[in-house]
This record gives structure tokens, sequence and C-alpha cells, in this order.
């Protein structure tokens, strides 16, 4: 009995977080060549977990390969591109994929800055920013409707200019096409005369 209780029973149900750690593998990888990253300054780490409601899933770990300070700078958009191109591949990553975390994980910690002894808390003692970096931080500014109308009106009298010129050209040209049919108004065609 033992032998026929073997081998009729179901097989196990294949684990899906097989499938799920391949996608955030896979989703890594895009998104890295997406954004032109090579692939030995990130890897990736899946882990169990499970939520506080008991739901199991998926908790991913970056690990940080290369010490490169604007990849460091750009970590919140890369993760949000990550998890959307993980969401894009499996809309319902967003209820197993429990977190995302990072890590160092750098071969030579001695490339890396050290720490200064200054208060992170103090406002006047902020940090420097390059200046391409305060550029990019600055709000960008809507123009005002006012500019934005003065600007349609600048460019229309631009293309009505633009076109006036080109009915100019073509009317001196019109011109001198009609003094040319006067002129040879003058000298009409002539044809023999009937032999009678």
């Amino acid at each position: 009995m033992g032998f026929f209780s073997k081998l009729f029973t179901a097989a196990p149900a294949p684990d899906p977080s097989l499938g799920r750690r391949e996608l955030v593998r896979v989703a890594l990888r895009d998104t890295l060549n997406f954004h032109g990253i090579p692939s030995t300054w990130l890897g990736a780490e899946t882990l169990a977990s499970t939520s506080r409601a008991g739901l199991r899933g998926i908790h991913c770990r970056i690990l940080i390969k290369q010490w490169v300070p604007d990849l460091l700078l750009h970590s919140v958009a890369l993760q949000q591109s990550f998890t959307g191109r993980l969401i894009d591949s499996d809309p319902k990553a967003g209820t197993w994929l429990m977190g995302i975390s990072w890590q160092f994980a750098l071969p030579d910690e001695s490339v890396c800055p050290a720490m200064n002894q200054r208060s992170w808390t103090t406002a006047t003692q902020a940090p420097a920013t390059p200046a391409h970096l305060d550029a990019a931080a600055a709000p960008v500014r809507q123009p005002s409707p006012a500019t934005v109308v003065n600007n349609a009106k600048v460019d229309l009298e631009a293309l009505f200019a633009a076109r006036d010129q080109e009915l100019k050209r073509l009317a001196q040209g019109q011109q001198s096409k009609t003094a040319m049919e006067k002129t040879q108004t003058m000298f009409r065609r002539t044809e023999p005369a009937p032999l009678d």
C-alpha cells in the first residue's frame, strides 16, 4: 500500500519564489542596461520574507560592488526605475516584493572618503554641492502666462515676416515673368499667308 500511495500522490506545488527571484534578477539586469550602468557595479540578493499579516514574499537587497559617488546620488531614481520595471514584468510584484535595501559589498573600502568631523544638523555648515547639482536641484520655474503669450506673439511675427518675404520674392519673380510676357506680346508669331 505504501508503494501505491507514493505513486499516486500529487507532485508538490512549484515554489513561486523561484520565478520571483528570477524576475528580480532580470529586472535589475534590464534596469542597469537601460541606464548604461555596468553590471559589475551592482548585484542583488533575494531573501525570503514574511509580512506582519503573514504574507510570504521576497526582500531584495541591492549590493553596491563599486564605489561610484554619482551612483549613490541617483540611487533613489535607480530604485524607482528598478521597481517600475519589476511591476511592468509582473503587475502583482507590489504584493510579494516586501522591501528593498542597499548594502555595501565593496572589495576595497579604502577608496571611500573618510567621515569628517562636522555637525550634520547645523544648517550653516551644510555641505557644498557641485555647481551641476545645484542647477539640477533648482526648481524648474514655469513661465507666466504673459510670457507664454509674448513668446507666441514673437514666434508668429517671425513666421509672418518670413511669409511676407517669400511672397515678395514670388511677386518679384511674377513681375519679371509678366514683363517678359508683355515684351513677347509685341512680337507675335507670324504665319505664312495662304496661297490662293
